[in-house]
Order: structure tokens, then C-alpha cells, then sequence
């Protein structure tokens, strides 16, 4: 990762954040990331010294919270942030203004082709639901059954289900914020997620782990190796 586009990420996420708040205090903008993402505020409040304020002798970011503030800034990760600001570049003003023409007479041809119907569908795939571990992207039709919801690119990045064991990292090592949460279904079975949030079936709140449900359910809900009920 160049350091020229790790700043500019923490750069964009920072007016990001001040744009959506009414506070510019740093700890008003990390918490604000901290909401919309899985990093804690003070790994945001790093990232902000060291690139906004100029705190050059702070550490660089690690791969993963660059992943993540480029998924806050609705980039798939920092491999599309990378291409879609390098594909920027390329064109010049004229060659822009002339696809950007040539791409509104096709629009214009179609719309007026278009045999219009009040009753079709477009079937756009700004939706996604909920498949077993994780969001998948969907359709935004109509679909009985199912819980088809709004397209969130932070939930389908970091909202997951996941088998833990006594080596998974459950707590944050520097500020032992919360890594799991955890929804117990009414046969006392204990699903465990990657982020906070809504049960993506049930929406019931899930709750925080915390070191007491590690010590009494997750020995009875593991059958990997590592764990000390693994063979």
C-alpha cells in the first residue's frame, strides 16, 4: 500500500465523517467512524493524527483498517479505491465531455425506445440478503419470503457468522473492545457475528461477547481441534 493513497483514504473519510456530524472535534469524528465501521475510535484517532494533523512519528494503519475505512467510504476495499482514483486520472477534460455526450444520446435512444409499462420491472440489485453466513447482493423485487433489505456495503464487507473456538480473537487487544457478538436462539443454540447489528433472520439485537458467555458456551458449541474439546 502506497503512503500517498493511505492518506488520501484518511483524508476522505475524515470529511466524510465531519460532513456528517455538527462537531469537528477529532473524538466526535473517530466515534462517528467507530459507529459506522468495526475499528475502535482511538485506531481512527491514530489514522487522523498521522495523516490530517501531521503526527508523521505515529505508525501507519494496518492493511485491514485500510480495507475497512475504504468499505466506510463505499469502495469494495483499498484495491478498488486504488483503481477507480488511478482510472480517474487517466482521462483529460475532452475525452470526459465526449463520452460523457455520447453516453447521454445512448440513454436518450433507449429511454425513447423503451416500451414503458406501469407494471415491469426493473429488477435493480441495490438490495442483498441475508445466505446462510453472510449478505449476498440481491435484486431489490419483491421476493415473498425472504428479508430482502437495502444494500449496505459496510454490512456485507465486515456482518458475518462465524464457528469460534477458544483461540478465536474475541476482544480487541489494545482497548478490549468487542469483536463478536453473539444471538441465542430459543433451543439455546449460540450464533456468533462478526459485527454489532440486528440478527439478520430473527432481527432481535445481538449482544456484546463477553468473558463469562466465552468461559460457559463456547467450549459446547466448538468441535475444531484447537479448541480443549478438539481431539
Amino acid at each position: 500500500m502506497k503512503n500517498d493513497l493511505i492518506e488520501k483514504v484518511v483524508k476522505e473519510v475524515h470529511e466524510t465523517a465531519t460532513a456528517n456530524i455538527a462537531s469537528d472535534s477529532k473524538y466526535a469524528l473517530s466515534r462517528y467512524v467507530e459507529q459506522h465501521t468495526t475499528l475502535s475510535y482511538k485506531t481512527v484517532q491514530r489514522a487522523f493524527d498521522k495523516y490530517v494533523n501531521g503526527q508523521k512519528e505515529i505508525g501507519r494503519p494496518s492493511e485491514e483498517t485500510i480495507n475497512i475505512l475504504c468499505v466506510f467510504l463505499e469502495y469494495d476495499d483499498y484495491a478498488d479505491f486504488v483503481k477507480k482514483n488511478r482510472s480517474s486520472k487517466k482521462f483529460k477534460w475532452p475525452v470526459v465531455i465526449g463520452m460523457s455526450l455520447l453516453f447521454g444520446a445512448v440513454c436518450l435512444l433507449l429511454y425513447s425506445n423503451y416500451p414503458f409499462d406501469k407494471n415491469s420491472d426493473l429488477s435493480s440489485s441495490n438490495c442483498m440478503i441475508w445466505k446462510e453466513t453472510q449478505y449476498v447482493e440481491t435484486s431489490c423485487k419483491s421476493q415473498i419470503g425472504l428479508n430482502v433489505e437495502q444494500y449496505d456495503a459496510i454490512k456485507m464487507a465486515n456482518f458475518k457468522r462465524v464457528d469460534v473456538s477458544l483461540t478465536t480473537e474475541f476482544f480487541e487487544e489494545e482497548t478490549e473492545k468487542p469483536l463478536i457478538w453473539y444471538y441465542k436462539t430459543k433451543d439455546n443454540t449460540i450464533e456468533y457475528f462478526t459485527a454489532p447489528g440486528e440478527h439478520p433472520i430473527h432481527k432481535k439485537t445481538l449482544k456484546a461477547i463477553t468473558k463469562y458467555i466465552i468461559e460457559k458456551e463456547v467450549p459446547k458449541h466448538t468441535n475444531q481441534a484447537d479448541s480443549f474439546l478438539g481431539n
